[in-house]
């Protein structure tokens, strides 16, 4: 992937809304030197409303994980923090599927 952002091919992560596809989508941004995106759907904010769980955030790595990337200073990663702060819990992308 790193070899095909250099050549300007247009990466979009879409992981899961959770300390771990944060930390993915993270090591990837760095990887292919911040030439990749985090997919933001427009009705985030209403899927985690409806659908977060808050499973996602039970694992003692995944509060590690959390912790160390608030100091990624990324607007999207911070605003998916804030979406898992306000909700303590996260969103799978699966959920992007669903019907809204």
């Amino acid at each position: 992937l790193a070899a095909l952002a250099g050549q300007g091919a247009k990466i979009i992560h879409v992981g899961d809304y959770d300390p771990v596809g944060l930390y993915q989508f993270h090591k990837l941004h760095e990887l292919c030197e911040g030439k990749v995106s985090l997919h933001m759907p427009a009705e985030l904010d209403g899927l985690f409303h409806r659908l977060s769980n808050r499973k996602l955030l039970e694992k003692e790595g995944s509060i590690r994980l959390l912790y160390s990337l608030r100091s990624f200073e990324h607007p999207d990663v911070q605003r998916v923090i804030s979406l898992i702060d306000e909700y303590n819990a996260g969103l799978e992308q699966e959920a992007l599927l669903l019907p809204y």
